[in-house]
């Protein structure tokens, strides 16, 4: 009897073990081997996603593209455009010995679009920028003093303390510790795209071969489950799309997944990409090649001008030494992004010239052509235009040659033959 025991034991583990090994298999089978509960989400797997792909590069790619600089506002209130200074030098084209400045800038952006702040550390000695390098936002971590009124916070690069005023830092909250990118604001979607291009993925590698379940009439002998269990797994995991299960008489099989069609990923896919547009600020029609121009100027006025204006305040603040600020600033030129055809533009540069509101010169530059000498500077008047001077209230009449003051009415000729020009303008302006 207790050897019948012991062997009657061993049975019944052995079924159990059975039991549960053949629960585990119809879990995988059943849910396809790609569903998970948990997906963790990063920057590499969701840029595997193309429509995320497509748009962070569109935007990053722009904002990179365009040449910064910088202005000085002088005492009277003029502001002239800084041309010899090395942070341009740095920010436009070498910020260091490694990389240029446009992979420098996009990567930065990028980080900052996905992770919600984008770094880049600032190599100082003394008052001397020697170089800019991009940081990864996945080395920066933070320790805060966790007071509302005074926060504060210490940065560490790989567990190493830094200062805040060495980093070039673009973030989207009020502190950058708390800063949300595109991945911590959108992770249901995201996640549901990548189970997508798992289920994808799955499908496209079984052939598409819809999964199941079979069903014995009669119980199977552990040799003939064991054969089932290696075809089964050849068909779905082997490479070789002849791969095939004979199934002798009294097994079933009974489909338990759905195909492509039947699950409607395709169509799932299309409006899941237009999701992610509408999450980047994205005219789906500008990645289909069907924008216009006035899609054009919305994209740019709603995805990448709050971006430029958030990176010009980062520069401001952390590029310019405190006797600089309120002197000087950076600007993004976004002259790029403005540019129309060229029917357009000439017809504005010709509306800004007739009105006196560009010089020759000034429509030259925006066209990267050469000055024009002596002419270059002049602005265009008309005959049947008059002058008006608010603070003497007095008008000039250039087709006349008089000067009318509007307080008491007196009319005054300015202009005789042989007269000094030089005088009869300092008189008007008196």
């Amino acid at each position: 009897m207790g050897m019948f025991d012991i062997f009657k034991k061993t049975d019944e583990v052995q079924e159990i073990r059975s039991e549960t090994t053949t629960t585990e298999e119809l879990k995988d089978v059943l849910l396809g081997g790609s569903v998970k509960s948990d997906i963790n989400i990063t920057k590499d797997n969701v840029l595997e996603i193309p429509a995320v792909k497509s748009s962070v590069d569109l935007i990053s790619s722009i904002v990179a593209g365009l040449p910064i600089e910088l202005f000085e506002v002088s005492e009277d209130g003029e502001i002239n455009k800084v041309t010899d200074d090395r942070r341009l030098f740095l920010l436009n084209l070498e910020p260091n010995a490694l990389s240029n400045a446009y992979t420098s800038k996009k990567a930065m952006i990028e980080d900052f679009i996905l992770d919600g702040t984008g770094y880049m550390y600032i190599n100082r000695n003394k008052n001397q920028i020697n170089s800019l390098v991009q940081v990864d936002s996945s080395h920066i971590s933070y320790m805060s003093n966790f007071d509302v009124l005074n926060p504060d916070l210490q940065l560490l690069v790989n567990g190493k303390r830094k200062e805040l005023y060495d980093f070039i830092i673009v973030s989207s909250s009020a502190t950058p510790d708390t800063s949300k990118g595109i991945i911590q604001n959108n992770k249901e979607l995201l996640g549901t795209m990548l189970l997508s291009l798992g289920q994808e993925k799955r499908l496209s590698s079984t052939g598409g071969v819809n999964r199941g379940i079979l069903k014995a009439q009669n119980k199977l002998s552990q040799d003939a489950i064991n054969a089932l269990k290696l075809a089964w797994k050849n068909l779905y995991s082997s490479e070789d799309n002849n791969s095939a299960i004979v199934l002798n008489n009294g097994i079933d099989f009974q489909t338990v997944s759905s195909n492509s069609k039947d699950m409607q990923l395709n169509e799932n896919k299309r409006l899941n990409s237009k999701l992610v547009y509408e999450m980047f600020n994205i005219p789906s029609d500008m990645l289909e090649g069907q924008a216009n121009e006035e899609t054009f100027n919305t994209f740019v006025k709603m995805s990448i001008n709050p971006i430029l204006t958030n990176l010009e305040l980062a520069l401001n603040k952390s590029l310019l030494r405190e006797n600089e600020k309120g002197k000087l600033f950076f600007k993004v030129n976004t002259d790029e992004l403005e540019r129309s055809d060229m029917e357009k533009r000439f017809k504005a540069y010709e509306i800004a010239l007739k009105n006196s509101i560009f010089t020759i010169d000034e429509v030259r530059q925006k066209e990267n052509m050469n000055k024009l000498p002596k002419i270059g500077k002049l602005i265009r008047l008309s005959l049947a235009d008059v002058l008006f001077d608010s603070t003497t209230g007095k008008i000039f009449n250039t087709n006349t040659s008089t000067t009318t003051n509007l307080i008491n009415g007196e009319e005054t000729p300015q202009l005789s033959v042989g007269g000094e020009t030089e005088n009869e303008v300092n008189e008007f302006t008196a």
